[in-house]
């Protein structure tokens, strides 16, 4: 079996900027894109959103709940948010599951990222391109995808309970070769 190298694209992204996926109606739309911050609305349909417990050491994320309610984890607590109760952030080095939409309606976030990183900024393109395709994995990246956009960036998100070593020198590796071999590609900052 030959594996296929996991190609990498080049793209800046722009506020105004919108993708939406076209198989499961997810959203995101670009609101700012600034030296201080990459900011994003993202549209989750129900049961969408969620991820593994995983842990940034170089950005601070935010959410803010606009409409709907959302799961998500922030070290051991369970939290839900709403338009009463917005607003998540999660500090650099904090554990914790991104919301989840377990709702029967649609939910509606602003997520933001700061300072935007190259592997934030590739994050969010490389998502957008997979939500055009149709190919995203209920309004996220597939994992493999995940693993092989802070492979191919150096970014420091790893999952929360394996050795951080181990994630940078076999498990990105191995994300990276999973995601070209089904065609995928990174797409960095220009």
């Amino acid at each position: 079996m030959r594996i296929q190298r996991l190609a990498t694209r080049r793209g800046r992204l722009r506020p105004g900027e919108t993708f939406e996926s076209p198989r499961t109606g997810a959203r995101l739309a670009v609101e700012e894109v600034s030296p201080a911050a990459l900011v994003v609305e993202r549209l989750y349909r129900p049961g969408m959103g969620g991820a593994r417990v995983h842990v940034h050491l170089d950005f601070t994320e935010t959410y803010v709940v606009q409409r709907g309610v959302a799961d998500a984890r922030l070290d051991d607590l369970r939290l839900r948010l709403t338009a009463d109760r917005p607003t998540l952030r999660i500090p650099p080095g904090v554990p914790h599951v991104n919301p989840r939409n377990a709702d029967t309606a649609d939910l509606v976030m602003q997520q933001r990222f700061e300072p935007p990183t190259e592997g934030a900024l590739a994050y969010v393109r490389t998502l957008g391109e997979v939500l055009l395709d149709g190919r995203d994995d209920d309004g996220d990246l597939p994992m493999a995808l995940v693993l092989a956009v802070f492979d191919a960036t150096g970014g420091r998100t790893y999952l929360s309970r394996l050795p951080f070593g181990l994630q940078r020198r076999v498990l990105q590796p191995l994300g990276a070769a999973v995601a070209g071999a089904r065609g995928y590609a990174v797409w960095l900052p220009e």
